[in-house]
């Protein structure tokens, strides 16, 4: 799964992405080199247990997330 596809999920409402491997993506609805990142809301996202390893978070909202066991490195 790539980052713009997790929004359109999200934005269809779907909120369960727990235990996904998201390595490398980029959700925050930018481009990885521009200096502006789009605000993204994915409050009440279930990511537990998802690899969010080297995952671009910069500018979403993460309200109420659940974020357990997510590999954050």
């Amino acid at each position: 799964m790539d980052g713009e596809e997790l929004r359109r999920r999200y934005a269809a409402g779907e909120r369960d992405f727990s235990g996904l491997n998201l390595s490398g993506i980029n959700i925050s609805g930018s481009e990885p080199m521009e200096d502006v990142f789009i605000n993204i809301d994915l409050s009440g996202i279930n990511l537990s247990g998802a690899n969010l390893t080297d995952t671009i978070l910069a500018g979403a909202d993460l309200t109420g997330a659940n974020l357990s066991n997510a590999n954050l490195n």
